[in-house]
């Protein structure tokens, strides 16, 4: 035996037997409800020769001694320390049980408001990309506006100075050639020309007809075109130098409607060479197509006899 442990188990004579056990400490209660730690304690020494069976150290004696007096001492304490232990484990796999459950659902919590974050954050940046697609075509919306405000500014301009300059005076001799014009809205216009005349001013004619009432021909501006030649000339070659086709700059086309046959536009095309006679009905269809061409029924058409 190493001599600490004999100094500790005070062993003094050979052979020595001694018996150890888990035991309360002294100075705490031994009843059911302690929680003191125990220590290891020695319940009992044994010393002296193993033989005969009589000896204090033989296996017979040794037996008894375990079976009718130390087992039932430490029994009962065993037995609690054991539930006792049982039940800490319990409650500390109740414990380890409900810490994963809260982690479990602190990592479900995280993911939840990270998920909403993201999804806040994918909300925000929908709602600015269309903020901004929707100011872009405002934006638009508003140049084309200006745009199509300018150009109906510097049409009517064009409108009041054609009246002014370009379109001739109602002819008044015996061979005029007289047409009737059919307008939007179902409005008819008859208007005697020279044989002599453009269809520029047959067009400029036309046009001036969609002017207000409220402007007054003697408030047409005179000069719009700068340049040497005349000023249906002058006309023509602008028109002529537009991008656009000339129907586009015109916004709309003179048509005969029976038979059906478009009368277009062309620079210093005559009446005779574009194959208007006097009587005809022309009707005016808009080329954005907001306005349906009226066409005007034969019982109510003004020829030249009436």
């Amino acid at each position: 035996m190493h001599f600490t442990a004999a100094q500790k188990l005070q062993a003094t004579t050979y052979p020595f037997v001694a018996f150890i056990a888990l035991q309360p400490r002294r100075n705490h209660s031994s009843s059911p409800s302690s929680t003191s730690t125990p220590v290891l304690t020695v319940l009992s020494r044994h010393h002296g020769p193993s033989v005969p069976e009589s000896g204090q150290t033989s296996a017979q004696e040794l037996m008894h001694h375990l079976e009718h007096q130390l087992l039932p001492r430490v029994n009962p304490f065993l037995a609690r320390f054991r539930s006792q232990l049982q039940e800490r484990e319990k409650d500390r796999d109740i414990r380890e049980q409900q810490d994963r459950a809260f982690q479990e659902a602190a990592e479900r919590d995280r993911e939840r408001i990270q998920a909403r974050i993201r999804a806040e954050q994918e909300e925000a940046e929908r709602s600015r990309l269309e903020n901004e697609a929707r100011s872009q075509e405002e934006q638009r919306m508003q140049l084309e506006r200006e745009k199509q405000a300018n150009h109906q500014a510097l049409r009517l301009q064009y409108r009041r100075w054609m009246r002014r300059s370009i379109v001739p005076t109602e002819h008044r001799g015996t061979n005029g050639i007289r047409l009737a014009l059919r307008l939007p809205g179902n409005t008819r216009v008859v208007r005697t020309f020279s044989p002599s005349s453009t269809l520029t001013e047959l067009y400029a004619f036309v046009d001036s007809q969609m002017l207000p009432l409220a402007l007054q021909p003697e408030t047409d501006p005179e000069h719009i075109l700068e340049g040497p030649e005349p000023d249906l000339q002058k006309l023509e070659n602008y028109i002529q130098s537009l991008a656009n086709d000339a129907e586009s700059w015109w916004g709309f086309k003179l048509v005969l409607p029976y038979p059906r046959r478009e009368i277009k536009w062309t620079t210093g095309a005559s009446f005779v060479e574009a194959g208007l006679k006097s009587g005809e009905q022309i009707v005016m269809e808009l080329t954005d197509g907001s306005i349906k061409s009226q066409h005007l029924p034969d019982d109510d058409y003004e020829s030249e006899d009436d």
